[in-house]
């Protein structure tokens, strides 16, 4: 259940998209995934990481804005403290990508 998540927000976006589509999309939600782990890791508050990370959505990232909340409580609430590093963003975006070639 780890990157069931991820998993739904791939299938979701997949829809119609081509393979090199897919691989920036999944890149940009790896990114945003991200942002919200080094929020965490700072000790930033998860009220004021979610200000943070949707207020400094990127052209690419808008379209996921209104996926930042659960994002958020996700990073913050179900992922071990002990897995949040610098590789949250690659491994967001290594499942998503294997959700959109199953």
């Amino acid at each position: 259940m780890r990157y069931a998540l991820a998993t739904a927000v791939c299938l979701l976006s997949a829809n119609g998209a081509m393979a090199a589509d897919m691989e920036k999309e999944c890149a940009v939600q790896g990114a945003l995934a991200q942002s919200v782990a080094d929020e965490r890791s700072k000790g930033t508050s998860q009220r004021k990481a979610l200000r943070l990370v949707s207020g400094g959505l990127t052209e690419d990232a808008a379209k996921y804005a209104d996926f930042v909340p659960t994002l958020v409580a996700y990073i913050y609430e179900q992922v071990p403290a002990n897995l949040i590093d610098e590789n949250v963003g690659e491994v967001w975006r290594t499942q998503c990508l294997a959700a959109v070639q199953k």
